[in-house]
């Protein structure tokens, strides 16, 4: 048994966090993620994982199972640690004291809360001074029921679990925006800080690619077609729209 949970491993039987998953994969049942306000630089409690405990996993419970990592994906073995939660419309007399994050490893979460009939909870980690992200509308007011593989009832109306994944996660900085496409002719700033020279149009005669040879005489009204092959000799690429203009030199025809 291992306290990493990587994409293949896990402390418990298919309940596997891999980076590359949807992070918020109970959103069909209403789940939502509210991202904390955190500056670059600065550590926080990410959400990694929301996902929705399947009827095999659940066995009838209501409850939210919380898990919480550190940056290299190991459990995070701090006494101070509690989950916070609340819920839609609580009173100032209902209590909803924070919860230990203590269970022994193995179980589904290394700790819980209860989800009871009409609560929609939210839940976020607290006790270390660091901010985090919140997960929200967490409830079991969910139809149709859903057996186990043996028949027995696995999530039914007002029986549902969650398990949310939290990890301490440095805020990244703010990612550079991708240039805008330069129009030709544009003067863009070259990486070296000095101005990038003007793009430039241009098109150089290859050959004729025709049967008509020069001085060759035609009847008034006769049509006929003469092609050129020209090479791009500018700095631009040729788009659709482009046109094809003497500009200079020996003209064709």
């Amino acid at each position: 048994m291992t306290d990493r949970i990587t994409s293949s491993t896990s402390t418990a039987p298919g309940l596997v966090v891999t980076r590359g998953d949807e992070v918020n994969q109970a959103a069909q049942y209403g789940a939502r993620v509210q991202p904390a306000d955190v500056p670059a630089g600065s550590l926080y409690w990410k959400v990694v994982n929301v996902r929705h405990l399947s009827p095999d996993e659940n066995r009838g419970k209501h409850n939210v199972f919380v898990r919480v990592l550190d940056e290299n994906g190991a459990r995070v073995r701090d006494p101070n640690l509690r989950i916070g939660w609340t819920w839609e419309g609580r009173r100032e007399d209902e209590r909803a004291d924070p919860k230990t994050l203590d269970k022994p490893d193995g179980e589904l979460g290394f700790g819980d809360v209860d989800l009871f009939k009409g609560q929609h909870t939210e839940v976020w980690i607290e006790g270390d001074g660091l901010p985090g992200d919140h997960v929200l509308n967490l409830h079991t007011d969910h139809e149709p029921a859903e057996k186990t593989a043996d028949g027995q009832d696995g999530n039914t109306r007002f029986h549902h679990s969650y398990l949310v994944t939290f990890q301490r996660t440095r805020q990244a900085e703010a990612a550079m925006p991708a240039p805008a496409p330069q129009e030709p002719g544009a003067v863009v700033a070259a990486t070296n800080g000095s101005p990038a020279p003007p793009a430039l149009d241009a098109a150089t005669f290859v050959r004729e690619e025709d049967d008509v040879p020069d001085g060759t005489r035609l009847r008034p009204g006769e049509r006929f077609a003469k092609r050129w092959v020209l090479r791009n000799s500018g700095t631009t690429t040729w788009a659709q729209g482009y046109r094809l203009a003497w500009a200079g030199g020996d003209s064709l025809g």
